[in-house]
């Protein structure tokens, strides 16, 4: 018999399995031939396979650490300015209690001495009390005046300092 014919009587005979043979292959061809593509994460423009979407990944996290880096960085700095201008808004209040608190004694003193005038109560010990506590007061207000001279000239040499070391290690 013919090969054809044999062929033929083969395939009339088992038609579904041949059928399913056949399909089967189409199916596996088509499977093994298509690649599947999806849209990257770094640029939806773009088509990746798995492998190209695993470096996509890798790419983005290592971005996005970069960035956490960065951003974390920042707090810290911007924790550190908090915290300076904290101490420094601390320090001028304080200050300013300071400053005040010297005024109340101050004007309290003068009221003590203008009442004691005022009522003939003046003696010689009031006087020299009186005299000691002002200049008590006047000495505090001068060492303050000079020990806040002495810091602004200490800063300004550290700052010269700092600079002069900045220059010279660039």
């Amino acid at each position: 018999m013919d090969l054809i014919h044999k062929i033929t009587k083969y395939v009339d005979h088992n038609r579904y399995v041949v059928l399913a043979v056949i399909i089967t292959a189409a199916i596996m061809i088509f499977g093994l031939g298509c690649t599947a593509m999806t849209a990257a994460v770094s640029d939806p423009a773009v088509k990746v396979d798995r492998i190209g979407l695993d470096a996509d990944i890798a790419n983005v996290n290592q971005q996005l650490t970069g960035q956490r880096t960065r951003i974390d960085a920042d707090i810290a700095n911007y924790n550190a300015a908090v915290v300076a201008t904290n101490s420094k808004i601390d320090a001028a209040v304080a200050d300013l209690d300071r400053q005040d608190a010297i005024k109340a004694e101050l004007f309290n003193l003068a009221g003590s001495t203008i009442t004691a005038i005022t009522t003939g109560g003046v003696t010689t010990e009031a006087a020299i009390g009186t005299a000691l506590t002002a200049g008590s007061l006047l000495f505090g207000i001068g060492a303050a005046a000079d020990s806040r001279r002495k810091d602004k000239v200490i800063a300004k040499q550290k700052q010269i300092a700092v600079t002069a070391t900045a220059t010279a290690t660039a």
